[in-house]
């Protein structure tokens, strides 16, 4: 079996090695991203104070240090040699995610566990980041070792301390590279509340301070280089957000959903749920009359460009059955609306890449 499982491995890992030959870029971004950032890599290489005065000059919103990490390994190793790196850095995710299944589902065949976490090997964003060598795979590589230890902390009885320890630090590391998964930080923070007492939680705040450092040093660089304007949270259409998120969910779970056990609990629960089913159905009907869905030529993922050559208030159908799967389908726990509300609030730009949840929500979905 072990035998059988490596075959099948080495064969999506060579399939990245064809697609690094080949320049693959199913994302349609990747390449362009790439020669887009290709100047802060050169600037980092030569100069690091010039390479911040560009960084931040240019307008960039993320922390630049994986472009330091990139340009001073292509200095030392050669860039061939870390694009390689990279992408056997990029396959090491389906295999940790495999652990994290295997841990998060006891009872399930491993046979199909493995075939599951190798789902990930077809996601774009991860094939396209792994080829041009984009922050993406290695900001997922972080987050998803910190997803591992949180798992392995959740598991264990007794407290294991170390491994909250370790789920932060790869919570940071991740975040370093992608600001966004900071977000994630509340999730852990609230869940270790009735698991450990006031001292161990201020050593953990005093630790994710102590790390923060080099980014809170960035930052107070970036404000007295940059004239320094304040978010305005308000100006985000946040019912957007939810709508492509929960369009999303729809996309990426229609194999759970799409069976017979999924539409006999389905046909259950609505037994139990009439209201909350009412409430949903009078809310997107409310959203369907006067809501106007933003006319955007990028972004908003597949159910929002196929509304778009039809008719945009599709797009509102297809998030409609996106959240009554998501209420449907899993537990009614302050726990996975927090998560939910995560994804909808981690990303609060104007223009909402589908890449953003690619392949992240299937590993978080069916991990925390």
């Amino acid at each position: 079996k072990d035998k059988k499982k490596l075959i099948i491995f080495s064969f999506f890992f060579f399939s990245l090695i064809i697609s690094y030959i080949l320049g693959e870029n199913s994302t349609g971004g990747a390449e362009n991203d790439y020669l887009a950032t290709k100047k802060f890599l050169d600037i980092f290489t030569l100069d690091l104070v010039e390479g911040f005065n560009l960084f931040i000059d240019q307008g960039q919103v993320h922390f630049p240090f994986f472009y330091i990490l990139i340009a001073n390994a292509n200095k030392l190793l050669g860039k061939i040699f870390v694009d390689c790196a990279y992408i056997t850095i990029s396959s090491f995710i389906p295999l940790v995610f495999y652990e994290i299944l295997k841990k998060k589902f006891l009872n399930a065949d491993p046979e199909k566990l493995f075939i599951l976490s190798l789902v990930i090997f077809l996601s774009p964003n991860f094939r396209s980041s792994a080829v041009w060598v984009t922050t993406d795979n290695l900001a997922l590589f972080f987050f998803i070792l910190s997803v591992y230890n949180f798992v392995i902390f959740e598991n264990l009885k007794g407290n294991y301390l170390k491994y909250i320890y370790f789920t932060f630090f790869f919570l940071i590391l991740a975040s370093y590279i992608r600001h966004y998964y900071a977000i994630f930080f509340i999730f852990y923070f609230l869940y270790l509340q009735n698991k450990i007492n006031y001292i161990k939680n201020f050593k953990i705040l005093l630790f994710n301070l102590i790390l923060s450092i080099p980014a809170l040093i960035y930052v107070y660089f970036w404000i007295t280089k940059k004239e320094f304007q304040a978010f305005d949270i308000l100006s985000i259409d946040f019912v957007y957000n939810f709508l492509v998120f929960t369009s999303l969910y729809l996309f990426y779970f229609l194999p759970f959903i799409l069976n017979k056990k999924f539409f006999s609990k389905f046909v259950n629960e609505i037994k139990y749920r009439k209201i909350i089913l009412i409430l949903i159905l009078s809310l997107f009907i409310l959203l369907f009359i006067i809501y106007e869905t933003p006319y955007m030529e990028f972004g908003g993922g597949i159910f929002y460009k196929i509304s778009q050559l039809t008719n945009s208030k599709f797009f509102i159908i297809f998030s409609l059955l996106g959240l009554l799967s998501l209420i449907f389908f899993n537990n009614i726990s302050f726990r996975n609306y927090l998560i939910f509300s995560i994804f909808i609030f981690a990303f609060p730009f104007e223009i909402i890449f589908q890449k953003y949840f690619d392949p992240l929500i299937i590993v978080v979905c069916l991990s925390l």
